[in-house]
């Protein structure tokens, strides 16, 4: 099988590379369409509102030009499939929704600007580059005339951001292809992700901090602003020493603002959390009446540990790793301050055990818990045939013998039946723009781009791997 596969993936990464240009500008056009839920213009039809809705129409007009058959799931997903007749399909998983635009840009976020081989926007690293290269390798195995007997059947969603109802929705109704890849985290195989739990939890406001706001509830916030009921002379007597703040004086009150840096929240060690910098200096200050001064000690408690060891979620496993708790987001509503939270639980406790854990914290220290949302883990066996040929192909075609991998990301794995999360980024394909720093471009980061490279390579690797899945049994 070595020689198909490696003289598969070159045949497809020459079709890439010639249409490289065409790849770029097709990813730039839908970066420009701003696809983030909006619960407000919902309606039946766009069940995540009206930007989303223009997504999976734009590409459905793509696929159609490209005389793909094509269905509207009824604006939960978009199907495209390369031969309808087959008795038997290869799904491919990517998702057209992006997370909403936090923290400051350099260039406008729904840009598609392209440079030197790069895309740059929201959505580009996640995960329309593997939406666009999907959509390409159905051509690409159209014009390179590869026979196959599956088909191939891209379900493009508009929910994976927000709870992958999108998913849900079309496996309670529609065709499930006896195996799925999906597009949306690193080479090799993934065969394990870590439960996920989402929640608000909230107390009362205190009169003496008139708003408090940062992040935007899907990253680790990088940047943060509180306004204090307190001359501004005050606030700069007690915080003028410290970095990343910036003080401004309002006819009501002062305002403070933080920067940290905001990184994806499966790896919260990457990034500095905004939040927990800016309550832990007010919680150090003598700003606050003691009910506020205790409060923001307990935000910043739980927003500087990344471990959920203040929550009592701290665990560890050999697979999976360590458990994750993260501060992606606080507001003020309904006279309540809320702090949402997301956790990526190892496989060493059950999802469950998890929630029944944040729930006796959240009694012990009187919070109110809202919005409650967790989804298991995900787990494959590395002898699995079909993850056994992905790492075979994957060898075979790049010469790498990267191991198998676990990761606190949260995929259509765990929402799919047979789905496998196989690359797009990453295996030495990927082109870092180094005019960009640390903590920024990657997914759910500010200045989010890709290079030209995760798509060529991409569609190679995906071109061998459908073939070596349609060749097993």
């Amino acid at each position: 099988m070595g020689n198909v596969t490696k003289q598969l993936y070159e045949q497809f990464l020459h079709w890439a590379q010639a249409h490289e240009n065409e790849m770029l500008r097709e990813l730039s056009e839908w970066v420009q369409i701003p696809s983030v839920r909006d619960n407000a213009t919902a309606a039946a039809g766009q069940p995540f509102g009206a930007d989303c809705a223009k997504m999976a129409d734009h590409v459905i007009k793509r696929a159609k030009e490209m005389d793909f058959t094509c269905t509207n799931h009824e604006g939960y997903c978009v199907s495209i499939q390369s031969n309808p007749t087959a008795l038997r399909e290869i799904g491919i998983l990517p998702h057209l929704d992006v997370v909403p635009a936090a923290g400051e840009w350099t260039f406008p976020p729904f840009c598609g600007m392209i440079d030197g081989g790069f895309v740059y926007g929201c959505g580009t690293h996640d995960d329309k580059s593997a939406a666009v290269m999907s959509l390409y390798l159905l051509r690409a195995l159209r014009e390179m005339k590869i026979p196959l007997k599956s088909g191939i059947r891209l379900i493009m969603g508009l929910g994976e951001e927000t709870g992958m109802e999108d998913m849900e929705y079309y496996v309670s109704k529609y065709p499930i292809p006896r195996i799925s890849l999906v597009p949306d985290s690193c080479y090799p195989v993934n065969i394990a992700q870590k439960s996920n739990i989402s929640l608000d939890i909230s107390s009362p406001v205190p009169e003496d901090i008139l708003s408090f706001e940062g992040g935007n509830g899907k990253s680790v916030p990088g940047h943060a602003e509180i306004v204090l009921a307190c001359p501004e002379e005050t606030v700069r007597t007690q915080l003028t020493e410290r970095a990343h703040f910036k003080i401004i004086a309002l006819p009501h009150g002062t305002k403070v603002c933080a920067e940290g840096i905001s990184v994806h929240p499966a790896d919260p060690e990457k990034g500095v959390n905004a939040i927990a910098l800016l309550a832990a200096a007010i919680a150090e200050s003598n700003l606050l009446g003691a009910q506020s001064q205790q409060l923001m000690k307990r935000i910043a408690t739980i927003s500087s540990d990344y471990y959920g060891m203040p929550l009592g979620l701290a665990c560890e496993e050999t697979a999976t790793g360590k458990t994750t708790a993260v501060v992606t987001r606080v507001h003020a509503e309904n006279g309540r301050l809320i702090l949402s939270l997301n956790c990526r639980v190892c496989h060493a406790i059950t999802k469950d055990h998890a929630v029944a854990l944040l729930r006796d914290y959240c009694e012990k220290n009187d919070l109110k818990i809202t919005g409650l949302h967790a989804t298991p883990g995900v787990r494959f066996n590395e002898n699995d045939p079909a993850v056994r040929c992905l790492q075979q192909t994957w060898h075979e075609a790049t010469g790498r013998n990267d191991p198998v991998f676990a990761t606190g990301g949260n995929t259509y794995s765990r929402a799919f039946p047979n789905a496998i999360t196989f690359g797009i980024i990453g295996g030495g394909f990927y082109t870092a723009d180094k005019r960009i720093p640390a903590g920024r471009g990657c997914a759910h980061e500010a200045d989010e781009y890709i290079h030209a490279s995760v798509l060529t390579h991409g569609l190679a690797i995906y071109g061998a791997a459908v073939c070596a899945l349609d060749r097993l049994n």
